[in-house]
């Protein structure tokens, strides 16, 4: 049998050339991605910039308009393509609140044509791995948020998939909950399963995976690990101030523009004002108060870069 080749490790599924159009336009546009044993990948963008159609093409819930999914190097059908992926769409559906964790999997089970023995073996195995066994008998109305997030992921493993989807794996979750959501899926990994995860967290994304893919207005722009996404800020410094303006974000941006990438975060009238410049060229507070005809700042710092202002560089840079 072929197969397609990341690094030293088989592909479990590739995509190659893959697109896929909404009526209303938006989409995904000629994209590859693979997913090997052991790698986590991230799906990083904008809302609309394509990340849950790739999962859902992934988990065979929609069907490419071109291009090809190939799984151990070959073309497959959808059937083929669903006995290998779990798919986890986490939130507030997909799991029936009244019944209790337990039954749940066994739904899910008997879903999946296992016999009544294994649903039993299964079910116990997987509540174990998840760390819900002691609360397997409770509705899952009565759960936490964190604690449905990973009855989701159990219900994605109950028949043993190579290749593990989940869209916002910790959206809503506490950290303590979201800590031990990122845990369960390092350890899956370092069992052997692919891993592909939709998110807009960077820092959960960057402590993760191994490779992010950025996407943005349904192609990707970046495809790498996130220590080569740092490369984009490689040489410059973030100048960051605290002041108060009338301006709007875009006469920010414009009236500061020369001085390097510019993102403003807003609350009414006070503004932090992030300038990404050359190394040796941040601007101090009093003069990007001066550009804005701004009283002095309140505050002004000047940083290394951080994976955030690398991926909005990034996706400024890729703006069509």
């Amino acid at each position: 049998m072929s197969s397609v080749v990341v690094g030293e490790a088989a592909a479990v599924v590739a995509l190659r050339g893959i697109a896929f159009s909404y009526r209303g336009g938006s989409g995904v546009r000629d994209l590859d991605l693979t997913a090997s044993p052991g790698d986590i990948v991230a799906l990083l963008g904008p809302n609309g910039a394509g990340k849950t159609t790739t999962i859902k093409m992934l988990a065979g819930l929609l069907l490419p308009s071109s291009g090809e999914i190939l799984v151990d190097g070959r073309s497959r059908d959808v059937p083929a393509l669903r006995r290998l992926v779990g798919y986890a769409p986490c939130g507030e559906r997909g799991l029936y609140p009244r019944l209790s964790a337990r039954d749940n999997l066994r739904l899910f089970a008997a879903l999946h044509g296992l016999s009544r023995s294994l649903t039993q073996e299964r079910v116990a195995a997987t509540l174990r791995q998840v760390e819900l066994d002691g609360v397997a008998d409770k509705p899952v109305n009565a759960l936490s948020r964190g604690m449905r997030q990973r009855l989701h992921i159990a219900r994605a493993l109950l028949h043993r998939p190579r290749l593990l989807l989940i869209d916002e794996p910790t959206l809503g979750v506490d950290p303590e909950a979201a800590r031990g959501v990122r845990l369960l899926l390092k350890s899956l990994a370092a069992d052997g399963a692919a891993v592909v995860l939709a998110t807009n967290y960077l820092p959960e994304a960057a402590d993760l995976c191994s490779r992010l893919v950025v996407l943005r207005d349904g192609r990707s722009i970046f495809s790498g690990p996130p220590g080569r996404l740092m490369e984009v800020c490689a040489g410059r410094t973030v100048s960051e101030t605290l002041l108060r303006t009338g301006m709007t974000d875009e006469q920010v941006a414009t009236a500061l523009g020369g001085l390097g990438t510019v993102h403003v975060v807003r609350r009414g009238e006070l503004c932090l004002v992030e300038v990404l410049a050359g190394e040796n060229e941040a601007p101090d507070g009093e003069r990007i108060a001066r550009l804005l005809g701004a009283p002095s700042p309140s505050w002004h710092a000047v940083r290394a870069p951080n994976l955030e202002d690398a991926y909005s560089c990034l996706a400024r840079e890729n703006t069509e």
